[in-house]
């Protein structure tokens, strides 16, 4: 699992402890319903509305997943450095 972008040490021991055997969910789909990030519903006839994520499931599974997602969305800022390792002064 740490081979994924995002997804470290902790985040990796938190997902194999909350989910157990991943072998268990059919599909992606699966796994997000057990973790409570679909969208809720309300429908009524021909008119269908999703809206935030339900929060149903297992509260600190949802948040590992979100949060290894933000940082596999995000790249890593480069920032330059000084000799010693500070962050290089900004110039005017």
């Amino acid at each position: 699992m740490q081979a994924l972008r995002g997804v470290a040490k902790i985040t990796a021991a938190t997902l194999v402890s909350e989910l157990g055997a991943i072998s268990r969910f059919q599909n992606a789909r699966q796994l997000m319903a057990y973790s409570g990030a679909v969208p809720s519903e309300d429908s009524s006839g021909e008119r269908v509305r999703r809206g935030a994520i339900t929060k149903t499931g297992n509260a600190h599974l949802r948040r590992v997943v979100m949060e290894a997602a933000w940082a596999y969305r995000l790249f890593p800022a480069s920032v330059p450095r000084c000799a010693k390792g500070r962050k290089a002064p900004a110039k005017p």
